[in-house]
């Protein structure tokens, strides 16, 4: 059986609307699409409520202080040093860094890109469905954030999110860590990303989006307990 994790957060359209869902590759599960920016929508523990003023657009989402969890820093990935075209070497580079900077931290080792496929995934965003893809080995986490001009780098926005699920494995279950658990797991070896944009009434009714997504080959299946470390830093 594959498993959905689902989060989604709205931010005010001043700074930029995000949401994210995750799935493993063992089941597909269909996705809503986000309601507009200003509800929020979710089946789990959203890090923001609708009434909580939003960070920057390039902050990383601070985690919940579980019990039973070490302390988990908030997690920022690196920082781009220019916004690059989804495909280009700069975006492939970037995508790369911003995971294997995550993966670095829970003892996963590097990935690296899949060339064959990543065509896929940027015919799945170019179609502006806020859903997850149907079929297909592997794993899957989906974003949708606000326009280039206030959100410049969706794909580490993207990580920075799905990071913020960090304090809710194991504890908390598959169902709150899953884009997580895509992003750190020991024996993935490859992914692809992409990201889209996406014009007013189609993923939001009223503004422009950016719909990122990236697909994890090689592990986030079985094996948890060796797959999934604790944080390097933590004592």
């Amino acid at each position: 059986m594959q498993l959905l994790s689902l989060l989604l957060v709205s931010l005010t359209l001043a700074i930029s609307s995000s949401a994210s869902h995750g799935k493993s590759k063992h089941r597909l599960s269909t996705s809503p699409t986000p309601a507009a920016p200003t509800t929020t929508t979710t089946t789990t523990t959203s890090a923001y409520s609708s009434t909580t003023n939003p960070p920057a657009a390039n902050t990383s989402i601070p985690t919940s202080t579980t019990t039973g969890n070490p302390s988990i820093p908030f997690y920022a990935g690196p920082t781009p040093t220019a916004v690059s075209k989804s495909g280009s070497a700069a975006f492939i580079a970037d995508a790369l860094a911003q995971h294997n900077a995550a993966r670095a931290l829970y003892g996963a080792p590097p990935v690296t890109w899949n060339t064959a496929l990543y065509p896929s995934t940027q015919v799945q965003v170019d179609g502006c469905v806020f859903a997850h893809s149907v079929g297909g080995n592997w794993g899957e986490n989906i974003y949708v954030g606000g326009p280039l001009s206030v959100e410049s780098f969706p794909v580490m926005d993207a990580v920075n999110m799905w990071m913020g699920e960090a304090d809710n494995h194991p504890e908390n279950g598959f169902d709150l860590a899953g884009h997580f658990t895509n992003v750190v797991y020991k024996s993935t070896t490859q992914i692809a990303c992409a990201v889209g944009v996406c014009a007013p009434g189609t993923i939001y009714p009223n503004v422009e989006s950016q719909f990122v997504m990236c697909r994890y080959t090689g592990g986030n299946s079985d094996g948890f307990a060796a797959n999934i470390g604790r944080p390097v830093t933590s004592s």
